[in-house]
Order: structure tokens, then sequence, then C-alpha cells
């Protein structure tokens, strides 16, 4: 696999591979310069630049410390990262231990709000249905007070068209008295 492109794209047999396929894009190993040594039976074999005697010693040791320090840096930055997902967690639990807390509380008041509503309107439809039976009471007296001045003002009108026959015939029998007094009256001159 070559190396990846700026585009994200690596080669593999001059064709290129999408990077999702291919992998991340790895940063070139750098390697000791190498030469070509002739190997046992003639074969030419690749060895590192310096590898005669006690050189090959020492690239050995440097290749293992920069091995070692790499994974150092790569068990570094693994618990950086573990400590990262750690703290982000920690901080999403406390952000959502703050919302229940607050949601609940919210909750709570509305409950509250609720009930001291339910016991006003409550309050109040006592209010009206005293005032309403009060107003029935007040309209049943007032019908009834009603009833009665009109009992008796039925009783003074009878009463007063009583008088009235009364007087009218006491009027008339007084007029025929007279009438027959003048007639009794004009016979005698006459």
């Amino acid at each position: 696999v070559g190396s990846g492109s700026a585009r994200g794209i690596s080669r593999t047999c001059g064709r290129p591979v999408p990077a999702a396929i291919a992998g991340p894009a790895r940063a070139p190993v750098s390697r000791p310069p190498m030469r070509a040594a002739m190997g046992r039976g003639g074969a030419a074999e690749m060895e590192p630049v310096g590898s005669e005697a006690g050189g090959g010693a020492r690239s050995a040791v440097r290749y293992s410390d920069r091995i070692s320090r790499l994974s150092e840096r790569l068990s570094g930055l693994q618990h950086g990262l573990e400590h990262e997902r750690h703290s982000r967690f920690d901080n999403l639990n406390h952000r959502m231990v703050d919302v229940e807390g607050r949601l609940s509380s919210a909750h709570e008041g509305l409950q509250q709000d609720c009930l001291a509503l339910r016991e006003r309107l409550e309050e109040l439809r006592q209010d009206f249905e005293d005032e309403r039976m009060s107003r029935e009471a007040a309209t049943g007296a007032g019908a009834q007070e009603l009833g009665s001045v009109d009992l008796r003002l039925l009783q003074a009108l009878e009463a007063e068209q009583e008088a009235r026959r009364e007087t009218e015939q006491r009027s008339l029998r007084s007029f025929d008295e007279k009438t027959a007094q003048l007639r009794e009256e004009l016979a005698q001159e006459g």
C-alpha cells in the first residue's frame, strides 16, 4: 500500500483505493539507510549501512529505544484519551443530574401551582354557590314580599270598591228619598 494522497486515496497496483478501505494514512517509518551485500550462497541481500561489527548492536539498541519510546507515547496517548473520555462522561453525567434536578424542581413547582389553582378554584366555586343561594333566598323573600304586597293591595282595592258601592248606594238612596220628598211637596202644593 502506498502513502495516502491529499485527497484521502491510496494507490495499490496503480489504481486508486478509497481511504476508508485502505485505512488511515501512516507516516513513513524512517529506516536506516540500506546497502546491497552478498549473502550466503552468492545471493544479494540488503543490510543497513554501518552494520559492520559493533554498529549493528547500536542500531538495534536505538531501534528498541525508539520502539519503547513510541510505545510509551502510545500508552500515554491512550491513557490521555481514556482520561478525556472519562472526564467527558463525568461531565455529561453531572449535566444530566443537574437537568434531572431542575426538571424535578420545575415539576414540583408546577404541581404546587396546580394545587394552589385548584384550591383557589374551589374557593371561587364555593363563593359562587353561596352567592347563588343567597340570591335565590333573597329572590324568594322578595317574591314572597311582592306576593303579600300584591295581596294587601288587592284587599285594599276590594275594600275601596266595596266602600264606593256602599257610598253610591247611600247616595242613590238619599237621592231617591229627596226626590220622593220633593214630589210629595210638589204634590201637596199642587
